[in-house]
């Protein structure tokens, strides 16, 4: 942010012409007040005038030095205040008429600003539609975990308060998500075209749009989309190191590649999880431990009006928001199937996106979702044991398996997962939301715990499955550990070894079909 000293300039009595200080009028007036400052703060250079032109609005008991005198009444509503959602949203009608004339009041991050509206006297919480700048670091509260400050969040901070705080601003408001804030386009007036806020920050590489975002829903979609493009295009800031998918797949070069396979070469990374669900012995879901937008998720949800009529017939792939039916609570899903369209109860198979489970609901469990909480990517991360081939759920101690697996993560209990390969899923229809993440091959355990007493070794141990190496896989020291757990299964005839050796099954195989296992 730029200070400065503004002078006006002006003839005195005598007709000459002289130079006036706003910041001392003001003081003279009663109309402010200095900011005082450390001894190693920098300073105006007019400071000691400053003092002076704010004693003498004291003395002469101006303004609000005028104790005897009430100072006029402003009144105004705030609604930009957490909590304030249901009064925020009585003004959306009015505000959704036109354009509206604003006050930037402050700057909360690169993409949200408080802004006052003084034909409507009302404050409220404003973010250009479809646009979010990378995350400032925030502080634990309220249950929720402190956050780390996401790359250029404070460049684009910077950007934003620069241009808006304090400006005269016109806004186009289309929506509001539900924590209260609004929705739509901003511009900045004053000194030529007005500046479209949401652009700007696209086409300096100091936002994104969210992964959901359809340019054809959104007045200035395309405009939008085209600033992004550009920057993108010029690798801007967030963009830095950004590779398109196909320049990837063609610089893999194999066809084991193109089928999703990634190089164990590439250095490993480790990741605090919860395991959320169990599908089979060797698949399953989980969510990134201490990750801030749980908590976002969490809130908005707890403040979603059940009261609300359900949505319309969903199609497959329709987000929403769904009651599942073990604990009665509302989380978000996505639509796998259409069981029955009955039009007074339709029933829908629903796969929850912040969990993995999924559930049968009716048209009455299912509520329509907020753009803003559409936007949020799914948590649920689809997982499966690195190097091990376990036995399908109607194979001989397939059950067996996935009791075994769900008995070792479950609880809620954080876990340490080894990142060993990345797959990218071909997805299907009503599991786009959840499968187009990729499938990661970890080798899980608890925090702490060397790779021999992983869970990937205890199922082998235990007989529950076998060591199933690709091609490409070079973690031979990983692999020697788990194959030596394997031996002392077949040793002992312990499990699938209890008659000697299975034979070898065809890795091929049909994949058997998801079936609800219940959350953990």
């Amino acid at each position: 942010m730029a200070f400065a000293t503004v002078t006006l300039a002006e003839k005195d009595n005598n007709g000459q012409q002289k130079s006036s200080n706003v910041a001392e009028l003001l003081l003279v007036r009663g109309l402010a007040q200095i900011v005082r400052h450390r001894t190693d703060d920098e300073r105006s250079a007019h400071y000691e005038s400053l003092m002076n032109a704010e004693a003498s609005g004291k003395n002469s008991k101006k303004g609000l030095h005028n104790k005897t005198k009430e100072p006029p009444a402003h009144h105004y509503n705030d609604v930009s205040l957490p909590g304030m959602a249901p009064k925020a949203k009585q003004y959306l009608p009015f505000f959704q008429r036109g354009k509206h004339t604003a006050v930037v009041e402050f700057v909360l991050s690169g993409h949200r600003l408080k802004l006052y509206i003084p034909k409507e006297g009302v404050c409220i919480a404003f973010s250009p539609s479809g646009v979010r700048a990378p995350q400032r670091a925030t502080q634990g509260q309220q249950g929720r975990p402190a956050a780390t400050a996401e790359p250029f969040s404070e460049e684009a901070f910077a950007f934003t308060r620069q241009h808006c705080l304090q400006r005269e601003v016109e806004v186009e408001i289309e929506t509001m998500d539900r924590g209260g804030t609004f929705l739509g386009t901003l511009r900045i007036l004053g000194g030529g075209r007005p500046l479209n806020l949401g652009p700007a920050l696209l086409e300096a590489g100091l936002a994104k749009l969210h992964p959901s975002f359809d340019p054809d829903r959104v007045q200035g979609g395309r405009e939008l989309s085209a600033a992004q493009d550009h920057a993108r295009s010029a690798r801007l800031k967030v963009w830095e190191g950004y590779v398109p998918a196909a320049e990837i797949a063609t610089a893999a070069g194999s066809e084991e590649e193109a089928n999703g396979h990634a190089s164990s070469d590439s250095p490993r990374e480790t990741v605090t999880v919860t395991v959320t669900e169990v599908v089979s012995g060797s698949e399953f879901y989980v969510q990134m431990a201490d990750e801030p937008r749980l908590g976002y998720i969490t809130d908005q949800l707890k403040s979603l009006s059940v009261t609300a009529s359900a949505p319309p017939q969903l199609q497959v792939g329709a987000l929403c928001v769904a009651q599942y039916s073990l604990d009665n609570e509302w989380y978000r899903a996505s639509v796998q199937r259409v069981i029955s369209k009955d039009p007074v109860n339709p029933q829908y198979a629903v796969i929850f996106l912040d969990f993995g489970n999924t559930d049968r609901v009716g048209g009455k469990s299912v509520r329509q979702i907020d753009s803003a909480l559409a936007a949020v990517p799914a948590q649920a991360h689809s997982c499966s044991l690195a190097y091990l081939k376990v036995p399908s759920l109607d194979a001989d101690y397939g059950l067996d398996a996935a009791q075994f697996l769900s008995q070792a993560t479950g609880g809620g209990q954080r876990m340490t997962a080894s990142i060993e390969r990345r797959e990218r899923q071909q997805q299907s229809r009503g599991k786009d939301h959840v499968g187009s993440q990729p499938l990661l091959h970890v080798v899980l355990s608890k925090e702490g715990a060397s790779a021999a007493e992983s869970v990937n070794a205890d199922m082998l141990r235990a007989g529950l499955a076998r060591v199933k190496v690709a091609k490409r896989d070079k973690a031979e020291e990983l692999v020697s550990t788990l194959t030596g757990c394997e031996d002392e299964a077949r040793k002992g005839h312990t499990g699938i070894w209890i008659h000697g050796d299975p034979g070898s099954e065809s890795d091929d195989e049909e994949a058997p079909q998801k079936s609800a296992w219940g959350r953990h």
